[in-house]
């Protein structure tokens, strides 16, 4: 363990004296020492320039976002940054047959998603190995209804 005797003098000249030095410090160092200790964010001057980019939108409301939601739109920029022009076309059909359909289907698709979000891992893996077993007819019959 290292010692600081210039620091821990204070402190040994009594507990009002610690105190006080240690008040003092975290009113100077508090601001700089525990900005990075409860801000978990993303400054958006770290951000590379493709995450800037796909994240253009929120530029003039990023310092208001909760840091959560600063990692969650970062990553998904990151993804979308690392996705080939198929991959991105793929998401935006999806995407746009999705904006297609009426609200009480969306929230029904949405409250399925959350459902299956919040399987254990074993049950997510038992039901992919069930679909894929099952016809493709079958696949496109349940779309349809």
């Amino acid at each position: 363990m290292r010692h600081f005797p210039r620091i821990s003098r204070w402190f040994a000249m009594g507990p009002g004296w610690g105190f006080l030095v240690g008040m003092t410090l975290l009113f100077l160092l508090g601001t700089a020492m525990f900005s990075f200790a409860g801000d978990s964010g993303v400054a958006w001057s770290h951000l590379s320039s493709e995450e800037k980019k796909a994240l253009n939108r929120y530029s003039n409301n990023w310092d208001r976002l909760s840091p959560g939601e600063q990692k969650r739109l970062q990553k998904g920029a990151r993804e979308w940054t690392h996705m080939n022009p198929e991959q991105r076309k793929r998401i935006r059909s999806k995407y746009d047959r999705f904006r297609q359909l009426p609200p009480a289907e969306q929230e029904r698709l949405r409250r399925t998603h959350r459902w299956y979000k919040n399987l254990p891992q074993d049950q997510k893996t038992d039901l992919k190995k069930r679909w894929k077993n099952s016809s493709p007819e079958k696949h496109r019959t349940r779309r349809r209804k």
